[in-house]
């Protein structure tokens, strides 16, 4: 995939629907923001609502209150409910938050219209036309304006209110006013554009410029229509006045809009005038906070990373393309941060209705951002690293199993089992061997994910052809995976080799554990790259449930399991986001967790989580539900031994390896300093490689109380580290890190 391809995701910005308009919106004819207004009159700024309200509508007074509410119609609160009375919401704030509209000063233009017929289509294109300049001669056949709004009764429309609104909204110098003058078919104008406000059929000597009503209403006459279609017809008109092309009728497409699991108390009833007519202020306000502010932000609700930045994808993809394009080196950081802060998880995806993956959007722009040369490498420096490390001669192994020369099987544990707990894969692969026929090949290795999530293509390929060509030489054989992250690697780079999860393997063939005792509440936390596999969900809970375990389900479960924390490598961008996301997926639920993921079980205990990897419970390790994980260190102590125990029992070999000279290093580090190197992601060999430097090299400050300081530069980072001589090793006192290479001058 080239880097073009990447770009390619940000067109993906047109499914976010959070901008669609909500259903009331919908429903105007006049596009009101009748969610804004509403959410103003909740807050009793009646003010703030009717500007809101006026900006689109003219003639607000009136129309407040005849309006047929076609946007009520469409109000979702009548599934949970009544129905929102916007209508009546209108008026309050028309009645209370009115101003007397300034009409200033307008330059005038060079161009006339004759408006035929004083109902409201007509009226309003006269207010729009004078508005912009231009001189409006209205005629109206009867002694005053206003047509069929006359015909409303003195109670839901008075008499004032008409001759008030129409007055404010007409006085215009631009406006002529011809009552009483009915205009025949013979009538000739002269010069200036003709629109046919009023119904029936005229016919005018030049038909070239003459506009009618009827053909900007879309859906009847309503009062609301027909201010809309004066507003188009406006618009048509001034077009024609200029010269310019005439733009055709337009009508709005329905919303997308989808509102996901409103949450919302059901069953509200209206809140209905005391005085059967109009609401008071009071009134108004209550009706008003009846509304659920109908919006999608369905992702947002179930993502830390979109929640903490308060936006949502259409607007994080739009920063993403900005960020990219601009040399900015601190615009260009807080891209990054932010680009480097996703877990990958899919959650998104998942939840929104038209399947908008923020993690695809996230990596590819960590590709770009890498291949442009924005990705600072510290980011990912540690995980690369370890990698590289997984991918070693020193830790990688793939044997057919013993007595075999192909294989049936391969069990590929993943590379961070091993690390973890050795025996995990031990004891599984001993299972294995006895449970299938055909024999069952080991492949000790990693399937490239960090570097996928890192956004190093093209350290992934070389990992994903290696292992290609190890199961080519084996027989081809089914591969057994116990990692939900390299299950959804070979989904994507290995689409050719079958696979099977090796929890639906032990399902069948289970090592099963009977409890004793009553049976134990847990809940099961699904990896984040479970969700596409229900099966092997499924299997988990039924060796569960054959073990003696109640399962209950945890809030978001299955097809939306949510990331651990662990996920996308967001530690070192943004460890704060991490330790968040940790805490609120333990206070998901108070019971024990249990896990079939190695990083999941290792992030929830660290976090002091009583929690178990389903292998603890498979063979017999139930007592380590509360046990600290193994540091990064020992992780990387443990994948040696794990490759040494395993050529000796299984294949009667000694491991060879020539250690680094540093590793003979002995150091003594306290155990708070123990937990900060943990955090901070900084390994025993890194000291070691500074000590062991220092030592060789004299490269060392020291201090009155006989400690030294020393750095080094490892990759791409340089370590410091305050020490000590103690002993036979070194007491270490302090030590951090930092992305700078420092330049030393010596004489001589």
């Amino acid at each position: 995939m080239n880097n073009q391809d990447n770009y390619a995701v940000f067109e993906k910005q047109e499914l976010c629907i959070q901008d669609e308009a909500p259903f009331c919106n919908d429903g105007c004819p006049l596009g009101v923001d009748v969610r804004s207004m509403i959410r103003h009159i909740s807050a009793d700024k009646l003010e703030a609502a009717y500007s809101e309200y006026s900006k689109r509508v003219i003639f607000a007074q009136i129309l407040s209150r005849i309006c047929t509410a076609p946007c009520q119609t469409g109000c979702l609160r009548k599934e949970l409910g009544d129905p929102i009375q916007i209508r009546m919401l209108e008026q309050a704030c028309a009645e209370y938050g009115a101003k007397i509209p300034s009409k200033g000063f307008i330059r005038p233009k060079d161009g006339v219209v004759h408006i035929v017929g004083g109902s409201l289509g007509g009226l309003t294109s006269a207010n729009v036309l004078a508005r912009k300049g231009f001189t409006v001669h209205l005629y109206e056949k009867t002694e005053r304006l206003g047509g069929h709004l006359w015909e409303y009764g003195g109670k839901q429309l008075e008499r004032e209110v008409i001759e008030k609104d129409i007055a404010q909204n007409l006085n215009f110098e631009q406006i002529h006013i011809h009552l009483e003058n009915c205009v025949t078919f013979s009538e000739d104008f002269g010069e200036g554009v003709i629109f046919q406000a009023c119904g029936g059929e005229i016919s005018f000597p030049d038909e070239g410029r003459v506009f009618r009503i009827r053909d900007y209403l879309e859906k009847g006459s309503s009062p609301a229509h027909e201010i809309a279609a004066g507003k188009q017809a406006a618009t048509h008109i001034e077009q024609a006045i200029k010269g310019e092309p005439l733009g055709e009728p337009t009508f709005k497409a329905p919303t997308r809009l989808v509102v996901p699991n409103p949450e919302v108390e059901q069953d509200l009833e209206a809140i209905l005038p005391e005085n059967g007519r109009s609401y008071t202020r009071d009134e108004a306000v209550k009706e008003a906070g009846r509304c659920i502010q109908c919006q999608c932000m369905a992702c947002t609700k179930s993502c830390l990373l979109l929640k903490t930045n308060k936006g949502y994808p259409k607007t994080y993809i739009n920063h993403a393309k900005q960020s990219l394009r601009t040399i900015n080196l601190i615009h260009r950081k807080m891209a990054a941060r932010r680009t480097n802060a996703c877990n990958l998880c899919g959650l998104c995806g998942e939840i929104c209705p038209n399947g908008l993956d923020m993690g695809e959007v996230y990596m590819k722009s960590r590709r770009i951002m890498h291949a442009n040369g924005q990705l600072p490498e510290a980011f990912h420096e540690f995980w690369l690293r370890d990698m590289d490390f997984s991918t070693s001669k020193e830790v990688t192994l793939c044997r057919t199993q013993p007595g075999y020369d192909t294989a049936a099987y391969l069990f590929f544990p993943g590379c961070q089992m091993g690390g973890s707990q050795p025996e995990y894969v031990s004891d599984t692969y001993r299972h294995l061997r006895d449970s299938l026929e055909g024999g069952v090949a080991l492949c000790l290795d990693c399937c490239g994910a960090p570097s996928e999530w890192a956004g190093y293509p093209e350290r992934t390929q070389p990992i994903v052809q290696g292992f290609q060509d190890r199961w080519e030489k084996l027989g081809r054989p089914k591969v057994i995976l116990a990692c939900p992250s390299c299950e959804k690697m070979f989904r994507e780079y290995h689409r050719d080799i079958p696979t099977v999860s090796l929890w639906t393997v032990l399902d069948e063939k289970p090592p099963l554990q009977k409890l004793t005792d009553k049976r134990k509440k847990v809940a099961v936390f699904d990896p984040c790259s479970s969700r596409n596999n229900p099966d092997e969900q499924q299997s988990i809970r039924r060796m569960l449930t054959a073990m003696g375990y109640q399962v209950e389900e945890l809030p978001m479960h299955g097809r939306y399991a949510q990331c651990c924390g662990y996920g996308g490598l967001i530690y070192a961008s943004n460890p704060e986001l991490a330790e968040d996301i940790r805490s609120d997926r333990i206070g998901d639920s108070t019971l024990p967790f249990v896990t079939y993921c190695v990083n999941c079980r290792e992030v929830f205990a660290s976090g002091g989580k009583q929690v178990w990897h389903i292998l603890d419970l498979l063979f017999g390790g139930e007592e380590r539900a509360g046990q600290k994980p193994p540091d990064w260190s020992t992780r990387r102590a443990n994948r040696i031994k794990l490759k040494k125990s395993l050529l000796q029992e299984l294949w009667r070999e000694e491991m060879g390896r020539n250690p680094e000279p540093f590793e003979a290093i002995k150091l003594m580090i306290p155990e708070s300093l123990g937990d900060r190197m943990q955090q901070e992601l900084i390994l025993a060999d890194d000291i070691k490689q500074v000590v062991y430097h220092a030592e060789k090299t004299e490269e060392k400050l020291e201090y009155e109380n006989g400690h030294f300081l020393s750095h080094l530069k490892v990759g791409h980072n340089t370590y410091w580290v305050e020490y000590q001589p103690c002993e036979d090793g070194f007491l270490v006192h302090n030590t951090y890190t930092h992305r700078m290479s420092i330049k030393e001058e010596r004489d001589g």
